[in-house]
């Protein structure tokens, strides 16, 4: 089978790391064409197989005129069409519109990927009325948690859906799970994102400051960079924290600073899936998270591989955050819970997801 992948770039983020993934690992099976439609130039971070047939608009169009954004719809059209597909599998809200509506008339089977929650994270208001317009009219619309189907089915009802969830990275079966007698003399209780309002670091600091009094050996790092490093950093400093609390920007090891703690929390106010909270329970780490939309619930089996905090019970996140600290017990019983997240994420379990879709797709079309 010939699939068609349509992406903006492969210069970072959840959705085009999964793109990534997805497209290596389906060239195993189908024939893979990996067009990047955005105007960034320099490198890719996420690396895709010699076996991935690469286009890149970017090569083309170089410049953000409204003669090059027709342009570029134009040879969108072209390159797709081009490759001939069975199949072609679109990422991300506004470009999903862009792909069907440039594939229009040409009896194509599409799968768009819908990675966030539209309620809580809107598309600029011509893209969202072509969305209501265009997605009844994809073969499947794919999401990444239950709750997204739900809301995506009240703005849309007559749009055909289905869930298909992130895999966990293959990099993760590299990583080295530390014996805990190998960890720094200070425990650690970690948590990863950018540094921006939706992931909630402010309530974090907060629930850690309040609890640090009684758990004088352990410290709190925040990895990752964003527009709220310097209120984040104030924050901190007014505290007194600046000796337990570390934001120490990006980081090329995630996985290896996941396993350098011992919890692992999600503070987020909203999310569509959370890529690292699955990731660090896959890796047997304690986690707490909010219970936010969307993602929490879902990955965490209704709370059996994590602890759920009401969403905003800042209060509630220390008390948890303090009884894991205080047992190690209780840490290492919730951490073998989490790896069951395996059993369900796995990049294999996901690849037969996936499978299961395009029979779907081929034999309804």
């Amino acid at each position: 089978m010939r699939i068609s992948i349509v992406i903006s770039s492969l210069h970072g983020g959840g959705a085009e790391r999964v793109a990534a993934v997805l497209a290596n690992a389906w060239t195993a099976r189908h024939d893979i064409t990996l067009i990047t439609t955005g105007f960034q130039t320099g490198d890719d971070l996420y690396l895709l197989s010699d076996e991935v047939k690469r286009i890149r608009l970017s090569h083309v169009v170089k410049t953000k005129s409204f003669f090059n954004q027709i342009k570029r719809f134009l040879l969108l059209r072209k390159n797709i069409t081009a490759t001939r597909p069975d199949i072609v599998v679109s990422f991300q809200d506004e470009l999903n519109v862009v792909v069907l509506l440039t594939l229009l008339g040409k009896n194509i089977p599409i799968i768009v990927c819908e990675r966030n929650n539209p309620v809580l994270k809107p598309i600029r208001s011509i893209y969202a009325w072509l969305r209501k317009l265009l997605y009844p009219k994809a073969d499947l619309v794919t999401v990444l948690t239950d709750d997204m189907e739900e809301d995506f089915l009240k703005l849309i009802p007559s749009m055909k859906t289905a869930i298909a969830p992130s895999p966990l990275s293959p990099a993760i079966s590299k990583t080295i799970i530390l014996d805990k007698h190998q960890y720094p003399d200070r425990e650690r209780i970690l948590a990863m994102g950018s540094l921006t309002w939706q992931k909630g670091f402010d309530r974090l600091i907060t629930s850690f400051a309040s609890i640090s009094p009684r758990i004088k050996n352990w410290d709190l790092w925040i990895w990752g960079e964003g527009a709220l490093r310097e209120q984040l950093e104030s924050q901190v400093a007014g505290l007194g924290l600046g000796d337990r609390v570390f934001l120490p920007g990006h980081t090329v090891t995630p996985y290896d600073e996941v396993v350098k703690s011992s919890i692992f929390v999600l503070s987020s106010r909203w999310e569509g899936s959370p890529n690292v909270l699955a990731e660090a329970m896959s890796l047997g780490r304690a986690c707490v998270a909010f219970d936010c939309k969307s993602g929490p619930r879902f990955l965490s089996n209704n709370g059996e591989g994590a602890i759920l905090v009401k969403d905003g019970d800042v209060e509630q996140l220390a008390q948890m955050m303090l009884f894991l600290a205080e047992s190690e017990e209780d840490r290492s019983m919730l951490g073998e819970k989490a790896m069951k997240v395996k059993e369900r994420f796995s990049l294999e379990v996901v690849l037969e997801i996936w499978e299961e879709h395009f029979k779907s797709v081929i034999k309804s079309k």
